[in-house]
């Protein structure tokens, strides 16, 4: 109990760390995503940790994806391959770091990207989901009607929904509403840190 208790206030002052980080810079939203790897991918960060809770994976394979992972999100994507077709996280990796879209790779790993969407309610039956996911969901709308189309998806939008569905099922928050963060332009990173700090 008392180890636990010590992760936990570690984690919380990493996460408070972070939280300042980010929230002095809110005013220019480019400069928001730019926080040191080995401090987000550190042992005892909260993205280490949340990430390694939400897909069940150790700790240290976490900390290699997202440090040799160019883009962060990345990191969660590549576990979001791996759980769902039982390859191996680092992988994956290699077959992102040899340039390969995330289509691509989920072509290969004959992962079925429908998968990647969330119900958004009456939001997603009338095409209005916010501007970022708009591409996306109407990609998907067009598979519905002939699933022998492929969906075209760009690698962020892979990401987005990746990120999306680990914010919604691990913290509990609605898809509309995180969507909608993401929309104004705010770093799935600024995202995860607020919610892991009750945000």
């Amino acid at each position: 109990m008392k180890k636990r208790n010590l992760f936990y206030l570690s984690s919380t002052f990493f996460a408070f760390t972070f939280f300042m980080a980010v929230s002095m810079t809110l005013s220019t939203p480019a400069f928001c995503q730019q926080i040191d790897k080995n401090a987000l991918w550190s042992e005892n960060s909260p993205m280490t940790y949340t990430l390694s809770n939400y897909y069940k994976t150790d700790s240290a394979i976490v900390i290699t994806l997202g440090k040799y992972l160019d883009d962060d999100d990345d990191a969660s994507v590549c576990l979001y391959f791996a759980t769902s077709s039982g390859l191996d996280p680092r992988d994956v990796m290699g077959m992102r770091r040899q340039g390969l879209k995330h289509t691509d790779i989920m072509k290969s790993l004959s992962i079925d990207a429908s998968k990647l969407f969330m119900p958004a309610g009456i939001y997603e039956h009338h095409f209005n989901v916010p501007a970022k996911f708009q591409h996306a969901y109407d990609e998907y709308k067009k598979w519905q009607k002939d699933p022998s189309q492929p969906m075209n998806l760009s690698d962020e939008e892979v990401r987005d929904l990746v990120q999306l569905q680990l914010v919604v099922n691990h913290f509990g928050k609605t898809a509309i509403e995180t969507m909608r963060e993401r929309n104004s332009g705010t770093s799935w990173t600024s995202i995860i840190l607020r919610c892991f700090n009750g945000g």
